[in-house]
């Protein structure tokens, strides 16, 4: 999921490779502040996209391809309505929103 997340972004398989590694050391060093406010996988996908958009931005990638910034978009719409389905609360949603942004 991870790797096929971040070959999704890159279109390069040692970049995505790297990524991969970067996200992994990541979570390994944040498992402390998983909440379980999410699934486990979906906590991991969202640092997969935030890694995969940090690596891009660092290589001035969006300035090369502007059609990413559509699929990032498309992205955070996905997890926006992912969130607002799971949440009983819109205070309940920005926390867990927060959550999203801040890892």
């Amino acid at each position: 999921m991870v790797y096929n997340l971040a070959l999704q972004y890159t279109q390069n398989k040692a970049d995505a490779e790297e990524i991969t590694q970067d996200v992994f050391v990541k979570v390994h060093q944040k498992i402390h502040t998983f909440g379980e406010r999410s699934e486990l996988k979906t906590w991991i996908y969202r640092i997969a996209i935030n890694q995969s958009l940090d690596f891009l931005r660092s290589k001035n990638y969006f300035l090369k391809n502007p059609e990413l910034i559509e699929k990032q978009l498309i992205d955070c719409k996905k997890t926006l309505e992912g969130i607002k389905s799971k949440s009983s609360s819109s205070s309940e949603a920005a926390l867990i929103l927060n959550n999203y942004l801040v890892s």
